[in-house]
């Protein structure tokens, strides 16, 4: 009997615990208890929760956060001044103060493509002087290596024979208009087609000079004698130094000079005495001006759509203290396929390496490839309303700061957040300059404001 009374009594345990928890949720309405009762913490009181009306469906998101400050607005206060004191809350006045949004890229430094030539001969022949050579600089204009073409001395020797039978046709023309009286018409209209035919032909031989870079005036040669005519067609293009240290009678008049577009720096030259060249022969000399140059910027993608052109961009060179400055010239329209970053460039002037030094020979501060660091103002607010970082908090989707509203209260507020430098946040909305505000130690209020909002909803 003993034994069978023994193995009822976790049956008669279990029917005293449901009839106890009977008795408990008759008496709370079958509702959990509120989780001040079970704190013993003195709360303000508060809505039933099961009453908010949530709105609509397809509410809008303004709706949504209206309803989240309210939330968080009637949410947990501290009222005691000893608790902010035992969690070392400090304190901060929501204040005005300069900011600005920069972003930092990676750069290297070359040459404004814009601003780089690679001459090649317009003809195939030999190259017959070199006058410059790498490092040195030039002026626009200034020959930096002669050629000799067997073309060149062909178009010259036409140019000169349609000269010559212009004049002579132009000449006949006149002769027969002052005689026109005894000179059939026929034979005057014929000498007109003569003139204009022998026009053309030196119209289109002055082309193919001009062509060849050898530019010449018809007023210029129109009435030299045959010995003159020769000479300045002859050595047509090259400097009056040049042609007086040769023989011009066994100095050859295929000579063609290839000159300079601008002024600049050779930078490379792939051309000798004797070596044949031709258009696509590959012998070239290269050129650049290096008074302005290109930082292209490596910028990571999430930050590349902060970018525009005519952002101020500071520019430091590895190993150089002097910052260099420009503007964003051009952003890329497509990701980089090996570093999946964007490209970006600005233009800057490259001021010399010694301070007051404008010679064209001087040395410059930038040079290609260099290797530094860009920093890019994206935003800028003279005035922007800020707080620590250190107030911001983060509760769910929302930014939260605490807002000082009595001795010993914090009142949280749902902000909108601008840009950060680091130490300072900028507030778009939620707080009022001179707003006092928890800053360290204001995740204690987080806690405790997701605290009291959990024992209002019942689930404590």
């Amino acid at each position: 009997m003993i034994k069978s009374i023994l193995s009822q009594i976790p049956s008669l345990l279990a029917a005293a615990a449901l009839i106890g928890l009977v008795a408990v949720g008759h008496q709370h309405d079958w509702q959990m208890p509120q989780h001040s009762a079970i704190s013993k913490r003195a709360l303000p009181a508060r809505a039933n929760p099961s009453s908010k009306d949530h709105g609509p469906p397809g509410a809008s998101a303004a709706d949504g956060a209206t309803r989240r400050q309210a939330s968080l607005s009637s949410s947990a206060m501290l009222d005691s001044g000893e608790f902010a004191l035992a969690s070392n809350i400090e304190l901060a006045q929501v204040m005005s103060r300069p900011m600005t949004e920069e972003i930092t890229a990676p750069g290297i430094v070359g040459y404004d493509q814009t601003r780089v030539a690679q001459l090649t001969s317009r003809v195939s022949g030999t190259v017959w002087s070199v006058q410059k050579h790498v490092g040195q600089a030039v002026h626009k204009g200034e020959i930096l290596a002669v050629i000799e073409a067997l073309d060149v001395g062909r178009s010259k020797t036409d140019f000169l024979k349609a000269v010559v039978d212009y004049e002579l046709k132009a000449k006949t023309l006149k002769r027969m208009h002052d005689a026109s009286s005894a000179i059939p018409e026929r034979k005057i209209r014929e000498a007109e087609a003569d003139a204009r035919a022998a026009r053309i032909v030196l119209y289109n031989a002055q082309q193919t000079l001009a062509n060849l870079g050898l530019p010449v005036r018809l007023q210029e040669v129109a009435g030299l004698y045959d010995e003159e005519l020769v000479r300045r067609v002859r050595f047509l293009g090259l400097p009056q130094s040049l042609i007086r240290s040769v023989d011009p009678t066994t100095t050859t008049a295929n000579l063609i000079p290839l000159t300079a577009p601008f002024d600049g720096i050779i930078t490379d030259r792939e051309i000798v005495i004797g070596e044949s060249v031709a258009p696509a022969s590959g012998a070239h000399i290269v050129m650049a001006d290096v008074n302005r140059m290109w930082v292209e910027l490596d910028v990571r993608r999430e930050d590349a759509a902060k970018l525009h052109r005519g952002q101020e961009v500071t520019f430091t060179v590895n190993g150089i203290s002097q910052e260099i400055r420009g503007e964003l010239s051009w952003i890329s329209t497509e990701v980089d396929s090996r570093t999946h970053n964007v490209k970006a460039r600005m233009t800057v002037d490259n001021p010399p390496a010694v301070e007051g030094d404008t010679r064209p020979e001087g040395q410059r501060l930038l040079r290609a490839n260099m290797l530094g660091a860009a920093t890019i103002q994206v935003h800028a607010n003279p005035e922007a309303m800020v707080v620590p970082n250190l107030a911001v908090q983060q509760d769910g989707s929302s930014s939260v700061v605490f807002v000082k509203t009595a001795e010993s209260g914090f009142q949280p507020r749902v902000v909108e957040l601008g840009m950060s430098d680091g130490n300072y946040i900028e507030v778009l909305e939620g707080v009022s300059l001179g707003d006092t505000v928890a800053t360290t130690g204001s995740h204690v209020l987080t806690a405790e404001s997701l605290d009291t909002r959990l024992a209002d909803s019942g689930r404590f």
